[in-house]
């Protein structure tokens, strides 16, 4: 019995979420740094804190994509920023990596990514 409950352990200490998202189509790797009620934070591969709150921001070809996306995956428009770029707002933001996920892998979705929060980087 303890065997099994050493294994199931070491199994659950083994296990890690894998958090990502997709920049130009390439994933990028994150790692979950801390989380608040409003805002989760992730470090990027190249050691760049990011937050992520409950909004993406969406482009898609045509906006009747973006209607049929709202209703599947229960989203509502927050504000329209141009021509075929949403953003959009989620009720789960503990969800909001694997929306945005999702999103980027539809058709006529040109890019989906949370709206990041980062500090900004002066030349």
């Amino acid at each position: 019995m303890k065997t099994i409950i050493a294994f199931m352990l070491m199994i659950q200490l083994g296990y890690s979420q894998e958090y990502y998202y997709y920049k130009d189509h390439i994933q990028v790797s994150l790692k979950a740094y801390k989380s608040t009620t409003k805002v989760d934070y992730y470090i990027t591969e190249k050691d760049i804190l990011l937050g992520v709150t409950d909004r993406i921001i969406c482009k898609v070809i045509d906006e009747t994509y973006l209607k049929q996306y709202t209703q599947e995956f229960n989203l509502t428009i927050e504000k329209k920023l141009s021509e075929n770029l949403y953003l959009l707002k989620i009720s789960n933001k503990n969800k909001i990596l694997d929306m945005a996920n999702n999103l980027t892998q539809k058709e006529g979705v040109v890019y989906a990514h949370p709206d990041f929060i980062k500090k900004q980087l002066f030349r």
